[in-house]
């Protein structure tokens, strides 16, 4: 099989189907700013719009049960058996040998669950994991070992992301990447500290050019921000997934507070979705994101990743 992409990215359920996930939103935008070639897959929204209505309780962070025990994960897998193995399914046909996935105290479980479905279609696939559930040492063993090829650990998943992929590529030692962890020898490598940066400027900011969200079809599929939102307040998971202006928020240019700048940065982020819901016009970079992954733009075309050798410094 060939590999014509670097890496594909993976969030698994359950997340809040409010918003796409700004983790691969980030990660992705930073990737392909450097030139790599990056698939982003939203499974979670794609579990949610297949498993019904009557289900949609279960994405209800307060009701977390079926998602956290372990004693239960399995009977959940059993419950959504055929959207999630089409997932997998999805994730070994993708022409790419490194995944990445993104978790939380929530979806940890699940995603060892598709990582371990994953590993049986496709043993020779690296793969990487990492987000606010991977946090510590404790946290890291959640996973089975010989599931998790790496962990991406500390501040700055962005810069650790790209360098990760740069030293993948160039076949340097992966242990030596700052914030990387490596499975070597039955065991993972000690962690090279990354330092947090003062400005957050470096890092290319989300936005809807640089990341692409593909789930199901779904049965409505509003083709303009105002039909969208006029669906969306009689049930915002009947129409399209999500709405958003292609122009990036506003950069956070320093950082007080590691913690404070975050959260202003995902409060933006999140204000940045709601407001696009509900303005009824939009320039010609508004593009309407659909569960399906289809692009509902006025002339807005997506641009190609660059190749690395033509990539910004």
């Amino acid at each position: 099989m060939a590999k014509t992409h670097d890496i594909l990215l993976a969030m698994c359920p359950p997340y809040g189907p409010e918003m796409p996930p700004l983790s691969l939103a980030s990660l992705a935008a930073a990737a392909r700013h450097k030139g790599f070639d990056v698939l982003v897959r939203d499974y979670n929204i794609r579990v949610r719009n297949a498993a019904g209505k009557d289900n949609f309780d279960e994405w209800d962070m307060d009701m977390k049960a079926t998602w956290v025990w372990p004693s239960k994960i399995r009977e959940t897998y059993e419950r959504y058996k055929d959207i999630l193995d089409a997932c997998v399914d999805d994730l070994a046909a993708a022409d790419t040998g490194a995944y990445g996935f993104s978790v939380h105290s929530d979806n940890r479980l699940m995603t060892q669950e598709i990582i371990r479905r994953l590993k049986a279609k496709r043993p020779d696939a690296f793969v990487l994991v990492g987000g606010m559930g991977v946090y510590s040492e404790t946290s890291m063993k959640i996973f089975e070992q010989d599931l998790v090829d790496a962990f991406v650990m500390g501040p700055e998943g962005e810069s650790t992301f790209v360098d990760f992929l740069a030293a993948r590529l160039d076949g340097k030692p992966l242990d030596e990447v700052p914030g990387v962890r490596v499975r070597k020898d039955g065991a993972y490598t000690p962690i090279i500290e990354r330092k947090a940066v003062d400005n957050l400027d470096v890092f290319p900011g989300p936005n809807s050019r640089t990341s692409t969200f593909r789930s199901t079809p779904r049965p409505i599929c509003p083709s303009s921000p105002a039909a969208a939102a006029k669906a969306t307040a009689s049930s915002a998971t009947t129409a399209c997934s999500w709405v958003r202006n292609a122009t990036a928020p506003p950069k956070i240019s320093s950082r007080k507070s590691s913690t404070t700048s975050r959260n202003k940065a995902s409060a933006t982020f999140r204000s940045t979705i709601s407001s696009s819901t509900t303005t009824s016009t939009r320039s010609t970079a508004s593009v309407t994101w659909c569960a399906s992954g289809a692009r509902k733009s006025a002339g807005t075309p997506t641009p190609s990743s660059p190749n690395r050798s033509s990539s910004p410094s």
